[in-house]
């Protein structure tokens, strides 16, 4: 499979981190000016694990307080799932945050995720799941 070094939106390059596989960590740097402005990545490989089922891919975005409410988050996931869509693998897009992370789940719920849940997770304590088929998203967003 061929890795794509950088993905790119209107205003976005999300660039893949050394050393780092297609499913893990991008940076995100605006493109006009080559600032970075926040973090992108998938948790792990579509492969399946303990944690998430064969075909589904979870992502996480961080962007620099300084950058944000700028419609960067939007972007970059808008240009990850899209890729992700691309992978015949890619079965089920994951998103999970916590319930006090008001604008992540404003952009969760733009995109017209479906809440399936909820997890505990290690670092962030108590999460809600939302998904979406990745053929859904394509025909809503491609």
């Amino acid at each position: 499979m061929i890795i794509d070094a950088v993905l790119q939106s209107p205003r976005l390059d999300l660039r893949l981190a050394t050393h780092a596989t297609q499913w893990q960590f991008r940076e995100i740097f605006l493109s006009s000016t080559n600032e970075k402005v926040g973090e992108i990545n998938f948790h792990r490989s579509p492969a399946g694990d303990e944690f998430t089922p064969v075909g589904t891919i979870e992502i996480g975005v961080e962007i620099a307080e300084m950058y944000r409410h700028n419609g960067f988050a939007s972007e970059a996931l808008m240009a990850m799932w899209l890729w992700a869509c691309e992978h015949d693998e890619i079965k089920v897009l994951r998103y999970t945050v916590s319930a006090s992370n008001h604008p992540s789940m404003r952009i969760i719920q733009k995109f017209g995720f479906t809440h399936v849940g909820q997890q505990i997770d290690e670092e962030d304590g108590p999460e809600e799941i939302f998904e979406m088929a990745a053929e859904i998203f394509k025909e809503r967003f491609a």
